[in-house]
């Protein structure tokens, strides 16, 4: 180890938190998958499912918690990983093709709040997609990763259109 003769000069440093921790998270997929974060997944009881909403008026998906195999319409919550990962991924391409909901690129959901009811707030219209190195350089990274799927029609990368315009498979 090498030592410099500054060790005494005063520095004025800033410790950076850990991203992500103790927020809550939740993006879209091109795949039709949502994730939410563990402590999103904690803060809605740590289900192991939840109940898919749709409020059209005002492009917003809700999600609430459910228990499989006494909500009939509960999708699996299920966990990538070992049982460190506390982080949720809900596949959901049924409801986004019911929707017309279409991404091309994974969106973060932003403003993310849980209302009086329970419900996880994902507000289609408040949302920012990922950038497309990050994502090149975790499918590089990580082989076992999904391709990428085939680009909506309508440009942009976030629609509500009817899913009969759009290049996803179904």
């Amino acid at each position: 180890m090498r030592h410099t003769e500054n060790v005494n000069v005063r520095r004025n440093w800033k410790e950076f938190p850990q991203v992500g921790k103790g927020k809550l998270y939740a993006a879209l997929r091109p795949a039709g998958f949502i994730s939410i974060s563990g402590f999103a997944h904690e803060r809605m009881g740590s289900p192991d499912g939840y109940l898919l909403l749709f409020d059209r008026a005002n492009r917003t998906i809700g999600l609430k918690a459910a228990r499989l195999g006494v909500d009939k319409n509960a999708y699996r919550a299920g966990r990538q990983g070992d049982a460190s990962h506390k982080h949720r991924t809900i596949f959901v391409r049924p409801f986004c093709v019911e929707f017309g909901i279409a991404v091309e690129k994974t969106v973060v959901f932003q403003n993310l709040e849980i209302d009086r009811d329970g419900v996880l707030i994902l507000n289609l219209g408040d949302t920012r997609a990922i950038p497309v190195k990050s994502q090149k350089h975790r499918r590089e990274n990580h082989p076992a990763a999904p391709a990428a799927p085939v680009p909506c029609k309508e440009g942009s990368f976030l629609t509500t259109t009817p899913a009969a315009k759009c290049d996803h498979p179904s």
